[in-house]
């Protein structure tokens, strides 16, 4: 699996929308409303929440990532975005999952946190901020096997990082998709049974 680093928003833009995730804060929660809740952390939808951010977003990865990739691939675009609000209570962390489409661009926001990161387990590797930079992110393919990933809980402060899904418009590629995600969810299945023994 290739995983790239982006530069997605400028560090004052990170600020400012942390800011604003901390006042309207109460748009956190743990619900099904983004996935299954077992695999949930605090999120918000950005789509319906924030839509300002939502086309911030989708406009800055249409305009400088997705115009990289080669039409011979299939067009892609912006599906949906969401932001998680990690804290000691409630939501420290993000057990491992599947994102499930094309690519995710995951953003980090901030760094005045300790602990977390993004754990890869069948990579061996975890992510950290230290490493991106505030205002980057990675930019990974949802389907893959080895992009089987989760949340590191934090130890003190607040993280938030922004999950942006990108998919194919072709309706080939949507069926070919769907195959892969059925076979990923039997796969998914055994990998949390596996991990949540070894991690006891």
């Amino acid at each position: 699996m290739k995983v790239d680093r982006v530069k997605v928003l400028s560090v004052d833009e990170c600020r400012v929308i942390c800011e604003w995730f901390e006042s309207e804060k109460h748009k956190f929660k743990i619900s099904t409303e983004n996935g299954e809740e077992y695999i949930s952390a605090a999120e918000s939808n950005l789509n319906k929440d924030f839509p300002y951010i939502h086309e911030l977003l989708n406009k800055r990865i249409s305009k400088n990532i997705l115009s990289q990739f080669s039409p011979l691939l299939g067009f892609m675009e912006v599906k949906k975005s969401f932001a998680c609000r990690y804290t000691i209570s409630p939501s420290p962390s993000m057990p491992v999952h599947y994102d499930g489409d094309d690519y995710t661009v995951l953003i980090y926001l901030n760094e005045d946190f300790e602990g977390g990161g993004t754990s890869f387990p069948l990579l061996n590797k975890t992510l950290r901020v230290s490493e991106i930079g505030v205002g980057n992110g990675y930019i990974f393919s949802g389907l893959n096997p080895k992009s089987w990933h989760g949340a590191l809980p934090i130890t003190s402060g607040k993280r938030y990082t922004i999950s942006v899904r990108v998919v194919r418009i072709s309706i080939l590629f949507r069926i070919f998709n769907m195959f892969r995600i059925f076979i990923l969810m039997p796969f998914t299945f055994l990998l949390n049974k596996f991990h949540n023994l070894r991690t006891k």
